[in-house]
């Protein structure tokens, strides 16, 4: 019916004819399919009509026609002409062991080396070449398409590789002489994680590895898990042992999809007690409440049974031994009380799930829960309220209590039946395709073959240039700057379309620098410039390039005050220049940042109040609308400003959905991570997206659409009948939600009074910064 060029130049480098049919292999690969078929045949006798069995029957005879021709070549000699015009299942079995005998016969009467080197070598060798340069050239083909549809600021996300010092350290931790250097994730898991360890414990390690992406398209198949575990029983004195378990992002994805509870309390886990954390695991980290499901519930009940089960069965096996030695009831007790330890830590989980709260992992030092478990795993022997009797019937009945309060939950307790899957696998792409290794897959193959791209427009094959290729250009225009205006930059990063994931061939460069004057200019009678502003014309090298600048004490005067346009500028992942001077090696991800900017982030993670982030956010989405969409002019109305508008209204979301855990930060920058880690609904309904303005944004933010961004049109409909309601519901919800002043804005006190400790952290870094830089 069809077959494509690829498919022909397969046929073609194969030699059919000659090299593959006239194998004894092909013979018994007929055999096989011969079997199959008869088996249908015999199964289908009462299942279908007749022109289903023909069907059958014709397949099967010309199968036995092709074995025949090879037969024939060989010179097996083998009359099954007989059984060519019958329908009958005994006779066509009987002809198919005879036709498998005389090839058994044949290859019994050859010697064995001839036989392999004429039968199988060719399958071993130079077909098996054929067809994997035949595969490497489509997927190659097809990853470099499928890479090209991604702007560059998907490619040039915070790297992903711990530097040499530190992997290192990871190595020799775990006593791994092969370890692979695309870590997402390292934590040392087990009962250190959820502090209930005691001196025998061992030292468990949990990583995830990202494998690259060239590799998954191989035709050998990368591994996906690793693991050493030490031989011991439960509940064994392994002190001193180290022991890991290591999973791809792509199976730890696929199991935190289907709910398992080790996996999604990684993501819970406080990110203190890693060894190592990417900037991928942290915006998984950001989306982790997607995977807490009614599946994921399952899950935990399911474990939590497991575990007082095999409990069960060791105090049945203990009172069948008619030997009660002392030996025996110690083993009994140790494999006794990691059970229930086991049991018991995930049963405190589940409730506070069941409750609608987060699993909290690992427990506090002083509280009950944690008391209660370290004296089930210490207490020897296990007597009284720890008799294991006692402990068994306890955790059935407050398991049976869990399962009945998880029936009667009101519906707003109720987790989602599954995973958000398209949030999840939208995840996974991202991480993908920031380990696509173009170098790599741009190497030709052995075999040149002729492959077809698809056909595209010339506005479809415009794409942005990569950041590197630009990035001298704006550096000149940073120079050129500080030239200008006689001042050094210190920090510069994109803060443009470039970032928030609306870019296209066209977009300008927008520059957020912060910027120090000259020592002496501090203390003159010209005083210091607080803000400067350029705009340098587009050239054939670069685009139009904006740079605006804030003087070094006005920036940190508005972080301190809660500033997101100074907060985006310090999550941005382009960074131009995070050092004292301009230096042409400064790349995102190559090296890591200067110690000031670190502390920057730090400081906005514990100091920014959400609350006046939310309030500046809707402020922004409002007013933009009022001026750009409700005063503008019919059919004059830039496409840009409603998703602009739309970012804002759902950073708000995302403030609110992320209320009360503080290591939900930062907030993503892209529009697309923004609306992937939220729901559909919260807060009781007042805030909502649904399907059709998720599906709006996401067709509109595609990478062959953003150019439509830049046009001018009239309303748009589905985003004005979204928008509006939003900004009013946003407004009551938020003076609902900070009515308190909890994390409103405080007037700020005055450098009479001496300032706040919150000032005083940020004059920390700022004045030694100052010192630093303003001297050239």
């Amino acid at each position: 019916m069809y077959s494509s060029v690829e498919w022909n130049h397969l046929r073609a480098q194969m030699n059919l004819q000659k090299d593959t049919i006239r194998s004894v292999q092909y013979m018994r690969s007929c055999i096989g399919q011969m079997k199959a078929i008869l088996q249908k045949c015999k199964r289908s006798r009462d299942k279908f009509d007749a022109s289903v069995q023909n069907s059958l029957w014709s397949s099967c005879r010309r199968t036995l026609q092709r074995f025949s021709r090879t037969a024939q070549h060989r010179r097996i000699d083998i009359d099954v002409s007989a059984v060519v015009s019958s329908e009958d299942y005994v006779t066509w079995s009987d002809a198919v062991e005879r036709c498998n005998a005389a090839v058994k016969d044949a290859m019994a009467h050859e010697p064995k080396k001839q036989f392999e080197a004429a039968n199988f070598g060719y399958f071993n060798s130079q077909l098996s070449a054929k067809v994997n340069d035949w595969m490497k050239t489509i997927r190659d083909t097809s990853g470099k398409q499928w890479a090209a549809n991604f702007s560059d600021t998907d490619s040039n996300a915070p790297g992903d590789c711990p530097e040499g010092s530190q992997l290192a350290a990871i190595r020799e931790r775990l006593d791994m002489e092969r370890f692979p250097e695309d870590l997402s994730m390292v934590v040392q898991s087990g009962s250190f994680m959820y502090n209930l360890h005691t001196h025998a414990s061992d030292a468990d390690y949990t990583v995830v590895f990202t494998t690259h992406t060239q590799a998954l398209v191989d035709h050998r198949r990368p591994r996906t898990t690793f693991e050493n575990h030490v031989a011991m029983p439960m509940g064994s004195d392994k002190r001193g042992e180290v022991e890991y378990t290591g999973k791809e992002v792509g199976t730890f994805l696929l199991e935190l999809a289907k709910g398992n509870p080790s996996n999604v309390e990684l993501l819970f886990t406080d990110p203190g007690n890693s060894v190592y954390e990417s900037h991928d695991w942290s915006t998984l980290r950001c989306i982790r409440h997607v995977f807490v499901t009614e599946r994921c519930i399952n899950q935990y009940f399911g474990f939590i049974k497991d575990r007082l089960k095999r409990a069960e069965r060791l105090l049945d096996d203990l009172e069948k031994d008619d030997s009660d030695t002392t030996l025996s009831c110690e083993t009994f007790q140790s494999a006794f009380s990691k059970l229930l330890y086991h049991a018991y830590h995930k049963m405190f989980d589940l409730r506070r799930i069941v409750s609608g709260n987060d699993p909290l992992v690992r427990l506090d030092t002083a509280s009950a829960e944690r008391r209660f478990i370290m004296n089930i795993r210490q207490t020897r022997p296990l007597l009284g309220d720890f008799a294991p009797d006692v402990l068994l019937r306890n955790a059935n009945e407050q398991l049976h209590q869990i399962s009945e309060q998880r029936r009667s939950r009101p519906p707003s307790l109720l987790r989602p039946a599954e995973v958000d899957v398209a949030t999840a696998m939208y995840w996974l792409e991202g991480v993908r395709r920031r380990h696509l290794k173009t170098s790599v897959m741009s190497t030709p193959s052995r075999t040149a073959t002729p492959v077809r791209t698809r056909t595209s427009s010339a506005s479809e094959n415009k794409r942005e240039q990569p950041f590197l290729a630009h990035k001298p250009n704006v550096l000149d225009r940073l120079r050129q700057f500080e030239q200008e205006e006689n001042v050094k930059i210190v920090y510069a990063a994109e803060c443009s379309s470039r970032i928030l994931g609306t870019s296209h061939a066209a977009s300008d460069h927008d520059i957020c620098a912060i910027f120090v004057h000259p020592t002496d200019r501090y203390f003159s009678m010209l005083g210091s410039v607080d803000k400067l502003r350029k705009t340098y014309p587009a050239t054939d090298a670069t685009a139009e390039t904006d740079i605006t600048g804030w003087e070094c004490r006005h920036a940190f005067s508005l972080l301190a005050s809660d500033n997101i346009t100074l907060l985006e500028t310090f999550t941005s992942p382009l960074v131009y220049v995070a050092h004292y001077s301009l230096k042409e090696d400064v790349i995102p991800g190559a090296v890591a940042p200067p110690e000031w900017v670190d502390s920057v982030r730090m400081l906005a993670k514990e100091h920014y109040g959400r609350g006046s982030l939310a309030w500046a956010a809707w402020s922004h989405a409002s007013q933009n609308y009022s001026d750009y969409v409700t005063r503008a002019e019919p059919g004059e109305i830039l496409k840009k400003k409603y998703i602009h508008v739309s970012r804002k209204i759902l950073l708000v979301h995302w403030l609110v959905y992320n209320l009360g855990i503080p290591t939900a930060w930062p907030p993503p920058l892209r529009v697309l991570d923004l609306l992937a880690a939220l729901p559909d609904t919260q807060a009781d309904g007042a805030l909502h997206i649904g399907p059709e303005v998720r599906a709006e944004l996401t067709d509109a933010l595609d990478i062959s659409h953003r150019s439509q961004l830049a046009e001018r049109g009239d309303n748009w409909a589905l985003l004005d009948s979204w928008i509006v309601p939003q900004l009013t519901a946003i407004k009551g919800m938020l003076s609902r939600v900070f009515s308190t002043g909890r994390q409103a804005k405080t007037k700020k006190a005055s450098p009479a009074q001496g300032g706040s400790s919150k000032d005083a952290a940020w004059d920390a870094v700022l004045v030694p910064l100052i010192k630093s830089a303003s001297v050239f």
